[in-house]
């Protein structure tokens, strides 16, 4: 009697877990790298980031290159004119500097704005869809899900698509 009360708790215990595990949705991921390249926004954002150092790397060589020439224009060189030279090398220095530090301040602000904007709708995707977890991934480092049904990264491109 005892043995059949043990066996039919083990087959109700193993059926509650079988039900619960088929009717819980999730966990999900999205696969982070993914999402922001293909988010159009974030994509004119690094360009325009890599225009702002190109037009720095351009200032920088131009400068470079008067340096050069009027290096190449002195003769004799005196003191003085060495102790310029110096000079104008140590401005050019903090000169790159300050603008290496104003075009990460900034770009690090617009990705801010648009990792949280992102983080945003996929709070909102996630409660439209009633999931409970949702997971992120980042690096291609995936927390969970990956090479099953978990992975709903097409899923949500498509959404954010469609909002537009």
């Amino acid at each position: 009697m005892v043995s059949l009360a043990l066996l039919l708790s083990l087959v109700f215990l193993a059926l509650s877990v079988l039900l619960l595990q088929r009717s819980s949705k999730g966990p999900y991921f999205i696969n982070t790298p993914v999402v922001l390249s293909a988010d159009k926004q974030m994509e004119r954002i690094n360009k325009s980031i890599e225009m702002q150092y190109e037009i720095l790397r351009n200032k920088e060589s131009e400068f470079n290159d008067s340096l050069k020439k009027l290096f190449d224009s002195l003769e004799i060189q005196s003191d003085a004119e060495n102790d310029l030279i110096e000079l104008l090398t140590l401005e050019s220095n903090v000169y790159r500097h300050k603008m290496i530090d104003s075009i990460s301040k900034v770009s690090h602000e617009k990705i801010s704005r648009r990792v949280n904007s992102i983080n945003n709708k996929l709070r909102m995707f996630g409660e439209e869809r009633k999931m409970r977890v949702l997971f992120g991934s980042g690096d291609n480092f995936v927390v969970f899900g990956v090479g099953t049904k978990a992975d709903i990264t097409e899923n949500f491109i498509h959404h954010v698509e469609e909002e537009k």
